[in-house]
Formats: structure tokens, sequence, C-alpha cells
């Protein structure tokens, strides 16, 4: 069966990668922001989207992902529930399959000076 579970996000990553290794995989997470304008109310707004990759080796451009680096990601949204002290709780993220990543020069402000 098709996987029709499909998300790309452009945006600014927030913080440096954090690498986490869970027995045999390693687990690359980071914030991206998205910025968006809305028509409604004339103003731009961002969004902070939870990314992760899981991987069996090392892969040296997610380790180098610093914070302001801008992405391209692709992969599938992700939603996942737990109980808390009996209260339901709720994680939502990309699960990324492709990433790239631009380090921008000091001069470019932003993705479409490139």
């Amino acid at each position: 069966m098709n996987d029709y579970n499909e998300t790309v996000i452009i945006g600014r990553t927030t913080d440096d990668v954090k690498i986490l290794k869970a027995g045999e995989r390693i687990k690359y997470s980071f914030i991206v922001a998205v910025n968006y304008y809305s028509r409604k109310t004339n103003k731009k707004y961002s969004e902070f989207i939870p990314v992760c990759f899981w991987k069996n080796d090392p892969i040296k451009e997610l380790e180098n992902i610093q914070k302001g680096d801008s992405v391209v990601v692709n992969g599938r949204l992700s939603i996942q529930s737990y109980e808390k002290n009996n209260e339901t709780k709720w994680i939502t993220e990309v699960v990324g399959r492709y990433i790239r990543v631009f380090k921008l020069a000091k001069e470019t402000k932003d993705m479409a000076d490139l």
C-alpha cells in the first residue's frame, strides 16, 4: 500500500540538533520555525514544528545542524498519545525521510536571497 502521509516543511532551525542513542538506532531531533502570513489579521505568525530522524548509522548532515540553519524536510506526520497523571498527552512531530540543509552566508537574510 502506498504511503499517503507526506509532509514537506521549509523553515529555520530554532536550536542545534539533539542526538540520542536508543539501542542500535540514533534519533536526531530539532525544531523548525515555519512562518506564515494571515490575510485576515494582516500579520505574520510562526509555528514551531518538532522534527526527528531515526537512523541506524550516523549521518553527517544531520549531526551538523545548527540554530538558524534553513532546512527543507520531507517526511510523515506522526501523532501519538499517552497517559500521564490520568490525563491524555499528545505528541505531534514530523518523522523525516529526507533533509536538505542550507548554511546561509551572514549577508543572506532569507531563502529568497538564494
